[in-house]
């Protein structure tokens, strides 16, 4: 099973953090791939996190381990709920300080994005005419009951270990910083 307990998502330039806490299935690797994941297509549900990550880049931002706790919801939720009673709310990402969370917070709005009529135009152009055979609408069909299925395994669980490349994979931290005062159990 995955390492489960607190971690933290650092902005260089500006030392605010988000602090999060993992137990169950999810381990380090996989909250990790999945908040680089949100991030990465503008989607995060923390607006606060996802503008400095859209202003700052990925490169601003560093990854790591705070606590490694056993696979218990209730004690990795009371060492997050820690962290955010100790430390300098001011310097931190987080929306909900250890309250109840809601199950999904809303994505951050995002500004449409229109094709101009001449973009338009040249899709139509090109697609006009061109007969689809039937390996092609099989193959977009398979490809799209693979990605359904696939969606559907993570929301149960059931996907593996999400393994990141070795530059990405967190690092221990003890040190949380001067604006925060834990003593490491």
């Amino acid at each position: 099973m995955a390492q489960q307990g607190t971690y933290q998502i650092v902005c260089k330039t500006t030392d605010q953090r988000y602090i999060g806490a993992t137990w169950g299935k999810a381990g380090f690797n996989q909250r990790w791939a999945g908040h680089r994941s949100d991030l990465r297509r503008g989607l995060h549900r923390n607006p606060q996190l996802q503008a400095a990550w859209t202003l700052y880049g990925e490169s601003d931002f560093h990854w790591g381990i705070l606590d490694v706790l056993p696979a218990d919801k209730e004690l990795c939720l009371q060492r997050e709920k820690t962290y955010f009673d100790t430390c300098d709310r001011d310097t931190l990402f987080n929306v909900h300080f250890g309250d109840p969370r809601p199950a999904r917070l809303p994505p951050a709005p995002r500004l449409p994005q229109r094709h101009t009529q001449a973009t338009k135009d040249r899709m139509s152009a090109k697609r006009k005419g061109v007969a689809q055979s039937a390996a092609l609408i099989a193959a977009r069909t398979e490809g799209r009951r693979r990605a359904r299925a696939a969606r559907a395994a993570a929301a149960q669980g059931l996907s593996q270990d999400v393994s990141s490349e070795p530059s990405s994979a967190p690092s221990v931290l003890k040190d949380v910083s001067s604006n925060c005062n834990i003593e490491s159990p």
